[in-house]
């Protein structure tokens, strides 16, 4: 079909609105990234703060509470956790609504794959129903051993998500940590490498 400009409509005027058009996409452009560096300033000032170590959970050497009992997702059976006496073991408070909590989960997922069939019993523990834990793993494509309970143990109830520990054999505590953390540092698999050389010489 064929657009038939007024006769009035000069080719100058068509050209001067081309160019006004051009300006104000440009101008919209650069506003478009004036307005986006700072709100990409705040996400990553959140990741930071997100990410801040707000304080050891219980001091190293504490001997953890092994009377309590989580369900497992993977299997469906309850586990006593006094059964875990004798591995290292990862023990991660957590739940779906956390931000926090979610950030850190990839770092957990590569740390479970590092350590798959090496002595480690990964914990990730909510107090959540299985349907929302499901849901979380379906839609996030997560492959971490996930347990619910029903109430938080009162040694490991800290008011705060996510709250984690590493645990010795011996059953005390190598590290504790609440808040975000990148559980795939060097530092982290350092500590755990040790944890496992002293298994293996117990």
């Amino acid at each position: 079909m064929k657009i038939s400009l007024p006769s009035h409509y000069l080719r100058k005027d068509l050209l001067s609105d081309v160019i006004l058009l051009a300006v104000v996409s440009l101008v919209a452009f650069g506003l478009f990234h004036v307005l986006k560096s700072p709100a990409k300033r705040a996400y990553a000032a959140w990741i930071q703060r997100a990410h801040r170590d707000r304080g050891t959970a219980v001091e190293n050497g504490t001997p953890i509470d092994f009377n309590w009992t989580v369900h497992s997702l993977d299997t469906g059976q309850d586990v006593a956790v006094s059964t875990l006496k004798g591995q290292v073991m990862f023990l991660n408070f957590w739940a779906t609504w956390c931000g926090p909590c979610r950030m850190e989960m990839p770092s957990i997922e590569k740390l479970v794959r590092r350590y798959k069939g090496a002595g480690v019993a990964f914990l990730c523990v909510s107090t959540e129903s299985e349907k929302d834990l499901r849901l979380f793993l379906r839609n996030h494509k997560m492959d971490v051993p996930l347990y619910t309970v029903r109430r938080m143990p009162l040694f490991f109830n800290k008011g705060a998500l996510p709250t984690t520990y590493i645990v010795s054999r011996a059953g005390n505590v190598a590290l504790s940590r609440i808040g975000a953390g990148q559980w795939d540092s060097a530092k982290v698999l350092h500590l755990m490498d040790e944890l496992l050389a002293d298994t293996a010489r117990r």
